[in-house]
């Protein structure tokens, strides 16, 4: 992978802040300014959204040659998570997805630090091949120590597991 022009990457739209027009468990539809954006979510982020009111999405702009999609988060550690798994070969976004839907960030750093394949195996979408490719890309992003990731644990619920996720101050995943 090619961390330098990774980081030359600015994205588009960082956020978007507005009024929740529909919320469905994958998306949701943000009206700003008059305009409505829809947004594909991981199913925390959709569950901690009302089902109307104000909210605001940090985004990831999908860019494909048939169209562009938006991607809403909550909180920093997942926006930053799905940038590293889309950067893994075989990963698109609608399995980035599934991987924040099924584990918390810590979850799945610990998954990753540990080489737990049948945890990643479970994710829907992530077969052997997939699972090996993710700990080949990821396992040096990721601290040896999650010590400092332990704030989020409680913050980043299992979304199937725990039900309602809270939202968490913004910090960096890594």
């Amino acid at each position: 992978r090619d961390h330098a022009a990774e980081e030359l990457i600015v994205p588009m739209y960082e956020a978007f802040q507005g009024e929740i027009i529909s919320r469905r468990p994958t998306e949701v539809v943000l009206e700003v300014g008059g305009i409505s954006y829809r947004f594909c979510v991981p199913l925390s982020t959709s569950n901690a959204l009302p089902l109307k009111g104000s909210a605001r999405l940090l985004s990831h702009l999908v860019v494909r040659d048939d169209k562009l999609e938006l991607i809403g988060f909550l909180s920093e550690p997942e926006r930053t998570l799905f940038r590293h798994l889309i950067g893994v070969s075989g990963i698109g976004p609608a399995v980035a997805l599934q991987v924040l839907s099924r584990a918390s960030v810590l979850e799945f750093v610990t998954a990753v630090r540990d080489e737990n394949r049948a945890f990643l195996n479970a994710i829907k979408g992530v077969g052997k091949k997939t699972a090996d490719q993710i700990l080949l890309d990821l396992r040096d992003d990721f601290p040896r120590s999650v010590a400092h990731l332990r704030r989020y644990d409680v913050l980043f619920v299992n979304p199937i597991r725990d039900g309602l996720n809270l939202v968490a101050e913004e910090g960096p995943l890594v």
